[in-house]
Formats: structure tokens, C-alpha cells, sequence
């Protein structure tokens, strides 16, 4: 059955020193950091599961892990229901990625490179998927549970465009110019 829950958390202008703690055995001690909290809404669609939650004291991301069993065949791409329907804040886009091991453990890749969630992703069918490569020649499943992915919510800003018909700075020459200096 899902469940809705609001995580509550200081308001995200204020800074306050807070104390963290881990699973991860090298950061058993208790931390204080200091540290910006946002109050994000998050419904999990499987409350057996855990929340995303940050692995160590010094993570950026936030680990996601996989609702139900997925068997990825060779060389092709495969979704990954992360268990969750997050709204993400104005202001950001929730960016997703792969955890460091998973290429090298795994041989799957994010296709695109990241995954971005827009602000407007979070109705009642909007659950976080993964999609993945499996750039092997076996197919991979991922298990119930497994850690596979993170989430790392970004600031953006909007733009208004201002159309010209010229821009006034020189050249660098195109795609891939950089890669031709000195040659």
C-alpha cells in the first residue's frame, strides 16, 4: 500500500549545525556538519522499502533502490522502478544518476548520461524509473532492494531568450575545437 510521507526538515535559507550518522562501519562515529536541509515531499509506492537515504556523512547523493526485480537483456536498454514519486522544490531539478560501481559491477550505463526529473514529474503514476544499457552480452538483473542509482537536486533557473540576429564574441572554431589547439 503507498504511502504518503512529508519529510520535514528546516527551511532551506537556514543553516544550523546537525548531527548525522551511518550504516557505513568507516563513519560509525557520529559527524557534525553543517548542513542545508530542503523539505521535499516523497511518496514510496512499496513502504517495506526504505527511502533514498545518504550512504555516508560526506554524500551528495542520495541513493535510490530498485522496487521489483528487472532483468535487462544484452546490449539493450531496460526501467528500473525506483519506488518512489518525488516533487521535487521550485528552483531544481532532481538529476539522476548511476552509483560510481555500477558500470564496472553491473556493465549498465544511463544512456543519455543523466536523468533529470522536472518539477511537474510527481502525479500519482509518476514514479522514478531508471533507464538503463546493459552494454554486456548476458543480461543483468537487478534485485528487489538493490542500490543502483542516486539523486542529487540541482538549482535552475529559468531563461528568457533574447533573440539576435548576431552574437558579438570571435569564434572558437565549432564542435570540438578545443580538442585541435596546437596541433
Amino acid at each position: 500500500m503507498a504511502q504518503e510521507i512529508e519529510l520535514h526538515a528546516i527551511p532551506i535559507d537556514v543553516r544550523r549545525s546537525f548531527v548525522l550518522s551511518t550504516r557505513n562501519p568507516r563513519y560509525l562515529e557520529r559527524s557534525k556538519i553543517d548542513i542545508k536541509l530542503m523539505n521535499v515531499k516523497i511518496k514510496r509506492l512499496d513502504t517495506s522499502l526504505p527511502l533514498p537515504r545518504y550512504e555516508t556523512v560526506g554524500s551528495v547523493g542520495f541513493d535510490f533502490v530498485c522496487r521489483e526485480s528487472v532483468e535487462i537483456k544484452p546490449h539493450s536498454l531496460g526501467l528500473i522502478p525506483a519506488n518512489v514519486i518525488v516533487q521535487t522544490p521550485p528552483g531544481y531539478m532532481l538529476m539522476i544518476t548511476l552509483r560510481s560501481s555500477t558500470p564496472r559491477k553491473r556493465g549498465l550505463l544511463i544512456p543519455h548520461g543523466v536523468g533529470v526529473i522536472d518539477q511537474d514529474y510527481c502525479g500519482e503514476d509518476d514514479e522514478i524509473k531508471i533507464q538503463v544499457f546493459n552494454f554486456n552480452s548476458n543480461p543483468v538483473t537487478v534485485e528487489r532492494g538493490d542500490r543502483i542509482a542516486q539523486g542529487i537536486f540541482v538549482r535552475v533557473d529559468t531563461v528568457q531568450w533574447s533573440e539576435v540576429d548576431r552574437i558579438e564574441s570571435e569564434t572558437r572554431g565549432g564542435f570540438g575545437s578545443s580538442d585541435n589547439k596546437g596541433n
